[in-house]
């Protein structure tokens, strides 16, 4: 993911919460950082309140939880984007 972010351009990027050799402490912060233009959306199965405001701290815009609900994903994406940093 990181590698990506340093090679490219992103407007939107989803991060699942329990990736694969990823710590989300270091990974949303590290991607904020790369892309700050981004919008950024975590996706998890967990439905905690204390979970998403972390994600929210360390730089997400968004939390959704699986399974997503389409019409919830689309009404996110239809939204204005956050302003711009930087």
């Amino acid at each position: 993911c990181l590698a990506l972010a340093k090679q490219k351009s992103f407007r939107l990027i989803f991060v699942d919460l329990y990736m694969p050799e990823s710590d989300l402490q270091i990974l949303l912060p590290r991607l904020r950082d790369l892309q700050p233009r981004a919008t950024i959306i975590v996706i998890s199965v967990e439905d905690n309140e204390t979970t998403m405001q972390r994600t929210f701290q360390l730089g997400a815009h968004a939390y959704l939880t699986k399974p997503l609900a389409l019409p919830s994903l689309r009404n996110l994406l239809l939204r204005p984007a956050p302003p711009l940093s930087a």
